[in-house]
């Protein structure tokens, strides 16, 4: 008797997705470059979606792709999603030298992924730096 949950049909379809992706292989590094930039804007706009990001996945693309800020929207969501990107980087980096993991490499990549440390050194610098056209602005900016 076959098991027809919904898990194995699940699992089957993944089984056939599985050989349906690597019936196109080999990839060109072409093929590769734009599967990879794909999914790395979907997962900095979905990570930080579900964090409570106000950035509209368009906003986030043009933000990573283009530099350009979104108007109206907190600068603290455009920070976040810049530390996010940052984080994959260096998670990447880490893959692909093989390095080993430690504790050291957890706390780099939550110092990049959490942006309130570097937030709160902005609080604290720019002030001081530009007293009259930075501090009022900043106090805005707190979540």
């Amino acid at each position: 008797m076959e098991n027809h949950s919904p898990l194995t049909e699940l699992l089957q379809r993944i089984d056939q997705r599985k050989t349906e992706v690597a019936a196109l292989r080999p990839l060109t590094p072409e093929q590769e470059g734009r599967i990879m930039q794909k999914f790395r804007l979907d997962w900095n706009y979905h990570s930080n979606a579900i964090e409570g990001n106000s950035l509209t996945y368009g906003e986030t693309i043009a933000f990573l792709m283009e530099g350009l800020t979104a108007k109206g929207k907190p600068f603290k969501d455009h920070l976040d999603i810049k530390g996010h990107n940052e984080g994959i980087d260096y998670l990447m980096h880490f893959i692909q030298n093989r390095d080993q993991l430690s504790e050291k490499v957890i706390r780099e990549l939550h110092a990049m992924i959490l942006v309130e440390s570097r937030y709160k050194n902005l609080q604290i610098l720019l002030p001081k730096i530009y007293p009259r056209r930075i501090h009022r602005p900043l106090q805005n900016l707190r979540p």
